[in-house]
């Protein structure tokens, strides 16, 4: 049965249409500035996106900076979700045999995940700085290691416990402090690391790691959401790499490569999310035919 309580869709959806449109006038509103070049930069602005480069504005690549908002709707939603998961928590979340749901921590931490790639991203598509570079990368480095680290806590409770949702209070502090130390080495050496080497091994390693959950522990998931997860991961890998290697790159179109793997690498966290979300959670609280 599809609920009527839309609100914790409404004010992510009405707040990311507001930092679009701010977004659009500070990115088209025609203000010459100079105070990227203050900033220090790592590599040649033309050689980077197949987006074309305007130095002396506040938004250096408009196209790149707008399309990071689907970050920020889905990073809210789940947001949302997850507060009203933990204002359930004490009172019937033993009644849904879900790690996710039980503990909120996962949610919190994917949905600010989220958010963080909106901003740095933002941040970086704007300036074109080694910094906003290097934080761009923490949130791609942690959406990346997200999933490593969940699947992970399943396949232990299963063979602790018997069962993925069943845990110690302490494990989920412990998976996501793993979490936490493995997202912040990668960031501190990404200048010595291989983006287009290091990404696709953790997406992988995420892969595996899901599939081994999926043969090993006898719960029912809904793959649709598996199957969109990672078909939105690989043709937004797609489209970087053709933006990568100025592939079809034309700088002044609005079809941008590097733009469309924003929205898809977003999708793709949302549908991951949906994904990890319908762990025997079939038939308990469908709202949008979702197991939200």
């Amino acid at each position: 049965m599809v609920s009527k309580h839309k609100h914790f869709l409404r004010l992510p959806f009405y707040l990311a249409l507001l930092v679009l449109a701010t977004l659009a006038v500070l990115a088209y509103y025609p203000i010459d500035t100079t105070m990227w070049r203050n900033y220090a930069t790592s590599f040649n602005f033309a050689d980077t996106f197949c987006e074309f480069t305007r130095l002396n504005h506040l938004v250096r690549e408009p196209l790149n900076t707008l399309t990071n908002v689907p970050y920020l709707f889905f990073g809210t939603v789940i947001l949302s979700v997850t507060a009203r998961d933990a204002y359930r928590k004490n009172r019937i979340s033993k009644l849904y045999n879900n790690l996710l749901i039980r503990h909120p921590a996962y949610g919190y931490t994917l949905g600010i995940v989220l958010v963080l790639i909106f901003i740095c991203s933002t941040f970086f598509h704007a300036s074109l700085i080694a910094l906003a570079q290097q934080l761009d990368m923490a949130g791609v480095n942690a959406l990346a290691l997200f999933p490593i680290a969940y699947s992970a806590h399943r396949i232990y409770n299963y063979y602790r416990f018997r069962q993925t949702y069943l845990t110690r209070r302490s494990l989920p502090a412990l998976f996501l402090g793993i979490f936490s130390i493995a997202t912040i080495i990668l960031t501190l050496f990404k200048w010595q690391l291989n983006a287009m080497v290091v990404v696709p091994l953790l997406v992988a390693l995420s892969g595996i790691l899901i599939f081994l959950a999926e043969m090993l522990c006898p719960n029912v998931t809904n793959k649709r959401w598996l199957a969109v997860a990672f078909g939105s991961i690989f043709v937004g890998m797609f489209f970087y790499v053709l933006d990568d290697h100025k592939i079809a790159c034309h700088e002044h179109s609005i079809f941008q490569p590097h733009a469309i793997w924003h929205v898809f690498a977003a999708t793709g966290a949302f549908a991951l999310y949906l994904y990890l979300r319908s762990e025997n959670m079939r038939h308990k609280f469908m709202e949008y035919r979702l197991h939200l």
